[in-house]
């Protein structure tokens, strides 16, 4: 419910740096956070160089059970059509 149409959102799981955006984030908040998160990034390369993040874009709606396994309220009501467990 945290996550937003209006918004994007960036999440660290730990291997994964995911870009989530909703269905009504703007042109502009898409391009700042895609920025802030390539730099997130390359700051975590340094920071810990054993654990490189790869980052990935998810759409609300279309989200992977790697995003969604981070949220513990994340039920199968919420999982999308073939993506069960």
């Amino acid at each position: 419910d945290d996550l937003d149409d209006d918004d994007i959102m960036i999440l660290d799981n730990g291997d994964l740096v995911f870009l989530w955006m909703g269905y009504h984030a703007s042109e502009v908040e898409l391009k700042l956070a895609y920025k802030a998160a390539q730099v997130y990034v390359a700051h975590m390369k340094i920071k810990e160089p054993e654990r490189p993040r790869k980052l990935v874009l998810s759409l609300k709606g279309r989200e992977s059970r790697r995003f969604t396994k981070c949220f513990h309220a994340w039920g199968k009501h919420k999982i999308p059509a073939g993506d069960e467990v």
